[in-house]
C-alpha cells in the first residue's frame, strides 16, 4: 500500500528473502495489492517490497516455523523515477484551423488535387494571384 495515500499497489513485487539474501520465492501484488508466499522450509526470513515509482523496501528478520503464517502490511512512500534524459523529435504537421474547417487538410491527405499552404505561397516570388497557378496542369 502507499504510504501517503494508503493506495494498494497493483503489480508490486515481493520477494521472500533468507537473512543473506538469497530469494526463497517472490510473487506479484494483485489489484488490491494483496500476495501470498510460502517458504518450502521454516526459517528467518525478510521481505522485499517494489514496484515502479515506490521506494524499494525490505523488512524483517521474521522467523517462521513450520506451518507458520504472518500477515505483513507494508506501507511504501512513492518515489520519483530518475532518468538521464528523454530526447522529443515530433514533426509538426501544419494544420491551421481554418484550413482543417473548410476541408482543405482533408482533401491534402486523400491527394485530391494540387496544394499549396499558406508557407508554400509566403516562400513563391509572385505578384499576381493568377503567378501561383502558372505551370499546373489543367489549370
Amino acid at each position: 500500500m502507499e504510504r501517503d495515500s494508503e493506495t494498494p499497489i497493483h503489480l508490486g513485487f515481493v520477494a521472500l528473502l533468507t537473512e543473506s539474501g538469497d530469494s526463497v520465492t517472490s510473487t506479484i501484488t494483485n489489484r488490491e495489492g494483496r500476495f501470498s508466499l510460502t517458504s518450502p522450509d521454516p526459517g528467518n526470513f525478510l521481505l522485499l517490497a517494489a514496484a515502479l515509482g515506490h521506494r524499494e523496501t525490505t523488512v524483517g528478520v521474521f522467523e517462521l516455523g513450520k506451518d507458520g503464517e504472518l500477515t505483513v502490511e507494508f506501507r511504501v512512500p512513492a518515489e520519483a523515477l530518475t532518468m538521464d534524459g528523454l530526447f522529443v523529435q515530433a514533426e509538426r504537421i501544419g494544420q491551421e484551423p481554418a484550413l482543417a474547417l473548410n476541408g482543405f487538410s482533408r482533401r491534402m491527405q486523400e491527394g485530391l488535387g494540387y496544394f499549396m499552404t499558406p508557407r508554400d505561397i509566403e516562400n513563391l516570388d509572385v505578384t499576381r494571384t493568377t503567378d501561383l497557378f502558372f505551370g499546373m496542369l489543367g489549370v
